[in-house]
């Protein structure tokens, strides 16, 4: 991406993925994000920003809120054991879940 006298500009990458926990399972899925979230931050390059929400009015609601360098960075933090780990974990909990892609505009 180019500036408008020429010199580049930081492009980086925001996802936006929404979580539905199974019914009463939460709890559980909170405490496996909520270890997710310490992982990467810790340990994934690239990770500008990695945050956690949940819904105040649905308790199994939940939304990550993700800015990388680039995509390069996501997709190793996607192929990180701890990710591999994390989707092993929630498969039996999890009941639906929406990845959005973000492209900033200002």
């Amino acid at each position: 991406m180019k500036s408008v006298q020429g010199a580049s500009t930081i492009s980086h990458h925001s996802v936006v993925a929404r979580i539905r926990a199974r019914p009463d399972m939460g709890g559980r899925v909170q405490q496996e994000m909520e270890n997710l979230v310490e992982l990467t931050r810790r340990l994934d390059k690239g990770c500008i920003s990695y945050e956690l929400f949940q819904d105040s009015e649905d308790n199994d609601l939940f939304w990550f809120v993700e800015t990388w360098e680039d995509e390069e960075h996501l997709k190793r933090h996607l192929e990180s054991d701890h990710m591999k780990e994390y989707f092993l974990a929630m498969e039996d909990l999890v009941e639906e879940t929406g990845i959005h892609h973000l492209n900033k505009i200002r």
